[in-house]
């Protein structure tokens, strides 16, 4: 009987007498672990040394020299590699540990699986295995295989419009499909649609274990028929992964039965749930996958959780005889925090906590990368209540007692407790009296300089009031049917400010109280983050203001929203309403515009009220919404569904008249009307403009028309939206419209912040983008209780509230904090009415420059720095070079992008990128003549571009101009132009790819990660290293005339042309990028007499 008699291995105490070697597949290549077990292993060096000759010999890639130059190589050598790899393992270790009782496989490791049982020899074996891959198709021509998080039984295949074969079954949490080229990107699409979390396995890049792999099968059969090969009678028990059956001992094939099976690999399902069961019920009581890092010991865990068998890898050996002659240099004070540690690195890698030791390396030994490492730390710094400042380096974080000590130095805040979850309040809005503002030394009635914009025919008075303050008088109240009109009168005067060269810092709208007034109060303050942060300060009053008014408020910016009314002083506050006030009766009949979708079906499929009427409006037909009606009638009296427009007044008329003919009289509207385009201003139409308004405003304005006769009018909730203040710009005209809607006081508007996943964020990007800026969703089960108390409270203006984020009608963007001239904050309770990103408690934001609600990354700020900064203040001249890593989530995994640049002498600057892009796939719609190069900008690259303005925020979008410019020279005015190459694209790639694909490969040679700013896109931080500037370095005013922009050596970028998309964007694939851009540039004051003069 064979018994495990090592003494140095994590299982040596106890004696396992049933062991299965298992052998993993492709994915287990990791060309470092084989590089180091080679310098170690006799055998496997004796093995190569057999491969290289047959490689030789017969014309296949030569493995060895993989390990010779450190590339990963084709496909081709790797696998002959990682076959070698698994037979040295095998023998080396069968002997030093345990002989085998079993063997099985996975995938590809069938092939090891066979040399090792004795069916086959090495020389023939890896003969074989050449051959499969001269027989396979190229990488991703066919198709590729996608794992899905989810078990095969919790996966409906009918639900998918392509089809999908099922090529692995790994464990109840993972399931692997082969899918064909032409529909993987709609795959994708439609599993993250079903909530199904999916990558493409890019490393395999073909469809085994499917059907479109029968060419390849054939190819392989017809190959192999021309060789001679050995068969002998295997020697070990071996549990096939092709057919899920036992070969037993002393098993013989004939040489048909062999290639039958062994080309059936390529294209037969694995069924490796089936394989490890069949194994436990053979008395299998240890299982040792044979690799130094795991990669299917999970499965195998997942599989037989019950049993808790054992499951070990060879690494697991490998740490053990490291650590024999290794002494620990980490000394633990507490062990509850070791234990602590290892527990959160087993729920997350899997390891059984026996495993982990302080010594062991987190990467290398644990597989634990930047993503899981920070998971380990925030659940660790939660259990123990640990308040983090914003320098703690992850990156020098390399091996679990360096967590252990770190815990151990960091000061415990409070005693540990249960993360509480968050609870929203409600919180009513008031105008209270307030004193008026302090008087300034220059506030008498004397005006400050000042110059007005003359817009012809204006509802708008405007004038500077000072140095970059500026005041918007709304002089009348304006009909509906110049609503546009207004609000592109008003975003051409901002923007008329900036074209002349003037600051807009603050800006104070005046006005009587009217619904234009009310309207424009939250259109400004969606127009300071889409352009601008400027702060925006209201006065409601009926009578002209002085100037000493005026200056005053200027002066105190810490109330956003003030009123004057007879001679008083008042300011918008918030209170919460006494929870024992519960004056509204439950409500008979609610008449809804809209509730079949988002917050609303939420809230009516929750609640339960029998005696409550529900009458429904909407667009959609009502065979479409009738299972959400089904839901609805088992919470409500009775439910009908009328299909009407409700900004036709006819329409809204006969359907509100129709429901209290069925129902009784109407004593609550809950109002969720109004679309959206969520764009900046300046790029909406004229007609989506209207849209938007008529879409919020009039459903109001005509039930208001219906009730006006009425004494007793019925309560009116309307829902708004404040997305356009966390996260989600161009809301500016619907949130114009719901505040110009809510004008009578029986109009109530409630402000909701983001949902989990409801509504808004039920897209997924806009839900990383919100969860990025670290605000409380509002979870599903806190709407009904919320709504019912909104409903059953007084008359007034509801806004929903957490203790951490304050959530209201006035939310507005903080000062721009890299301006010394910003007023800021300058109270504690100021706080209530900004909304605040605390650095000091999300520290994965520094670095990182806020703008237009946007995360820009570190690299992108450097790079702003350096065209800009260092053209204009000369402030970065101490910077010799820097390296960063960008860890950037694509819609289908990670990618790492390296950047390096450094700052040479005589004005050259290296740019050094190189990433690994996996399955990223870029659609963008682009003009047929022209290229708009970014959300937030007014630029268009033509023939000529005019790049004057290239140090402001435009630089963001313009990061990308320069790589295919035929020439640039700058103007005496110190602007620098531009002439675009001839454009020359591919036979195979249309001209609107060829453009997009240009912009795209100059973000990233010249700005590294700067392509974040496409819309799929979620950056996390960068780490920079050695940068340190002051803004108080500046040197004379000067430009950078670039004189030289070239590629080094092989620059490149890998893509493949996928057409158009159904709306006609184009679409490519990007896999590789890597190369050098050289930028050779000359500092000249900006006044300089040769300055137009063209270095060409």
């Amino acid at each position: 009987m064979n018994r495990l008699s090592v003494q140095n291995t994590p299982w040596a105490s106890q004696s396992y007498e049933i062991a299965a070697f298992v052998f993993p597949g492709q994915g287990a290549f990791n060309l470092r672990n084989i590089r180091e077990f080679h310098q170690r292993s006799h055998v496997f060096q004796d093995l190569l040394s057999t491969a290289e000759m047959i490689s030789h010999n017969e014309n296949f890639p030569n493995p060895s020299a993989l390990l010779a130059d450190g590339s990963s190589g084709s496909m081709f050598a790797q696998n002959l590699l990682l076959f070698c790899y698994q037979v040295a393992l095998f023998q080396e270790f069968s002997d030093k540990l345990i002989a085998p009782r079993f063997l099985t496989s996975h995938s590809f490791g069938e092939y090891a699986a066979f040399c090792a049982s004795g069916i086959l020899d090495f020389p023939d074996a890896y003969r074989i295995v050449a051959l499969r891959e001269a027989s396979s198709p190229p990488l991703h021509a066919e198709g590729s295989l996608i794992a899905v998080a989810a078990g095969s039984a919790d996966i409906d295949l009918s639900k998918f419009s392509r089809p999908l074969y099922l090529a692995n079954r790994n464990s109840s949490k993972q399931t692997v499909f082969a899918v064909a080229k032409k529909d993987l990107k709609l795959v994708l699409r439609e599993l993250r649609a079903a909530r199904l979390p999916a990558k493409e396995l890019s490393s395999v890049a073909r469809p085994y274990h499917s059907p479109l792999m029968n060419t390849a099968r054939q190819t392989f059969r017809d190959n192999l028929d021309k060789i001679r090969f050995k068969i002998s009678p295997s020697c070990i028990p071996l549990i096939s992964s092709v057919t899920g059956e036992m070969i037993p001992e002393r098993t013989s094939f004939s040489r048909d039965q062999l290639i039958e099976h062994l080309t059936r690999q390529l294209t037969n399902e694995v069924n490796f749930i089936h394989q490890i069961e069949v194994l436990s019920g053979l008395g299998v009581d240890g299982f040792i996958e044979l690799d130094i890092h795991e990669m299917v010991a999970p499965f195998i865990r997942d599989i037989l959780p019950p049993r808790k068998t054992p499951v070990f890898t060879i690494g697991s050996y490998l740490s053990e005889e490291k650590r024999d002659t290794h002494v620990s240099t980490f000394k633990v004070s507490d062990l509850k925090v070791f234990e602590m540690v290892s527990r959160f690195i087993s729920q997350i890698t899997g390891y059984k906590i026996e495993e982990i030791r302080l010594e062991q390396k987190l990467e290398e030994d644990l597989r634990i990368d930047s993503i899981k490492k920070a998971e380990v730390l925030f659940r660790t710094f939660q259990e123990r209540n640990i308040e983090t400042g914003a320098n703690l380096e992850v990156a020098k974080i390399k091996q679990v007692g360096d967590i252990v000590r770190l815990v151990e130095n960091l000061k415990e805040s409070a005693p540990a407790s249960e993360k509480s979850p968050v609870r929203f309040m409600v919180k009513c809005g008031q105008w209270r009296k307030v004193p008026r503002p302090l008087g300034t030394p220059n506030s008498g009635n004397r005006r400050p300089p000042s110059k007005s914009l003359k817009i012809q025919d204006s509802f708008l008075s405007i004038f500077s009031f000072g140095k970059n303050r500026w005041v918007l008088h709304l002089t009348e109240d304006v009909p509906v049917e110049n609503l546009q009109r207004l609000l592109s009168e008003t975003h051409q005067s901002l923007e008329k400010i900036r074209s002349d060269g003037q600051s807009l810092q603050t800006l104070i709208l005046m006005g009587e109280k009217t619904r234009s007034f009310q309207g424009l109060k939250a259109f400004l303050r969606s127009l300071s983050l889409e352009a601008d942060s400027f702060v925006i300060k209201s006065i409601e009053t009926n009578r002209a203001l002085s100037d000493g008014d005026i200056e005053n408020e200027f002066s105190e910016m810490s109330l956003r929203e003030v009123k004057y009314q007879d001679g008083e002083r008042f300011s918008w506050t918030l209170h919460q309403p006494a929870d024992a006030l519960q004056t509204q009766p439950t409500p008979e009949h609610i008449f809804s515009i809209g509730g079949t979708s988002g917050i609303l079906e939420a809230f009516y499929e929750s609640v339960d009220h029998k005696k409550t009427s529900l009458s429904v409006i909407g667009r959609k037909e009502a065979s479409l919404v009738e299972p959400t009606l089904q839901k609805f009638r088992s919470k409500f009296h009775r439910v009908q569904y009328r299909q009407a427009d409700a900004t036709n007044w006819e329409e809204i008329g006969n359907a509100f008249k129709n429901a209290e003919k069925e129902f009784g009289p109407v004593d609550l509207i809950i109002d969720a009307s109004g679309s959206q385009f969520s764009r900046f201003f300046h790029q909406k139409s004229i007609e989506e403009i209207r849209e938007e308004l008529d879409s919020k405003i009039l459903p109001t304005l005509h039930l208001e028309k219906i009730l006006a006769l009425r004494s007793q009018k019925p309560r009116y909730l309307k829902l708004n939206s404040i997305a356009a203040s966390h996260g989600n710009s161009g809301q500016s005209v619907y949130g114009f419209a719901n505040d110009y809607a809510c004008g009578e006081d029986w109009v109530t508007p409630l402000h909701f912040p983001p949902t989990d996943s409801i509504g808004m964020t039920e897209e997924a990007t806009t839900l990383r983008v919100v969860k990025m800026l670290g605000i409380d969703l509002l979870p599903r089960e806190q709407l009904p209780p919320l709504l019912n108390t909104m409903i059953s409270s007084p008359e007034g203006h509801f806004i929903l509230m957490t203790p951490k984020n304050e959530f209201m009608l006035t939310a507005q963007h903080l000062p721009w904090r890299w301006d010394p001239t910003s007023p800021g904050i300058r109270r504690a309770e100021d706080g209530l009415f900004e909304r605040q990103i605390d650095m000091e408690t999300l520290p994965f934001l520094k670095g990182h420059l806020m703008l237009n609600q946007c995360l820009i990354p570190a690299s992108l700020y450097l790079g702003q720095l350096y065209v800009a900064l260092k053209a204009f203040h000369q402030c970065l001249p101490t910077i010799d070079s820097y390296e960063l890593k960008n860890l950037i989530t694509l819609e289908a995994g990670p990618v790492n992008v390296k950047t390096k640049f450094t700052f040479g002498e005589n004005g050259t600057t290296h740019i050094k990128v190189s990433s690994l892009l996996e399955n990223f796939t870029l659609s963008s719609s682009a003009p047929k003549n022209t290229m708009d190069l970014g959300p937030a900008s007014s630029l268009i690259l033509s023939d000529d571009m005019n790049m004057a303005d290239f140090y402001s925020k435009k630089f963001l979008d313009l990061h990308g101009a320069f790589s295919n410019l035929e020439w640039v020279r700058a103007t005496q005015n110190g602007d620098i132009l531009g002439r675009l190459a001839p454009e020359n694209p591919p036979d195979d790639i249309n001209i609107e790819s060829y453009r997009m694909m240009n912009i795209f490969e100059a973000c990233f040679q010249v700005m590294g990660a700067s392509v974040m700013w496409n819309h799929h896109l979620t950056v996390v931080p960068a780490l920079v290293k050695n940068l340190e500037w002051s803004s108080e370095d500046k040197g004379p005013v000067e430009y950078i005339l670039v004189k030289e922009l070239r590629q080094v050596g092989d620059s490149r970028w890998a893509a493949i042309a996928e057409g158009l998309a159904a709306d006609g964007s184009p679409l490519f694939r990007v896999q590789t990028l890597e190369g050098e851009v050289v930028v050779v540039h000359e500092s000249r004051p900006i006044r300089s007499q040769d300055i137009n003069i063209s270095p060409w």
